[in-house]
């Protein structure tokens, strides 16, 4: 699931910079996404989770939150890039461990 994010390294570039409205709109927007689809998945399916976006609202607490509501799931980091300043792109694959 490639989900719509705040786009961070595109609004930097085109100099229309994302606010704390927009990252809690789009969080929100994922939540919704990723509990909707998650029933839809297989035993056994995996889940991959990404954005364009570096804010750990849309990626990391985004995950770690949907594997606390879900405890069919699993979260595994799949491709991890330090672009410097503290600043990481991550891929999420959540694998459906048990249940149907």
């Amino acid at each position: 699931m490639s989900t719509s994010a705040t786009g961070r390294p595109l609004r930097v570039a085109f100099g229309n910079e994302a606010n704390e409205k927009d990252i809690a709109a789009f969080a929100e927007q994922q939540h919704r996404l990723l509990d909707a689809l998650w029933p839809l998945l297989a035993c056994g399916g995996r889940l991959l989770y990404s954005t364009c976006s570096v804010f750990r609202a849309e990626n990391a607490e985004q995950v770690d939150a949907f594997v606390a509501r879900h405890p069919d799931a699993d979260r595994l980091t799949v491709c991890q890039v330090d672009i410097g300043r503290g600043v990481k792109f991550e891929t999420y694959c959540v694998p459906r461990i048990r249940g149907a």
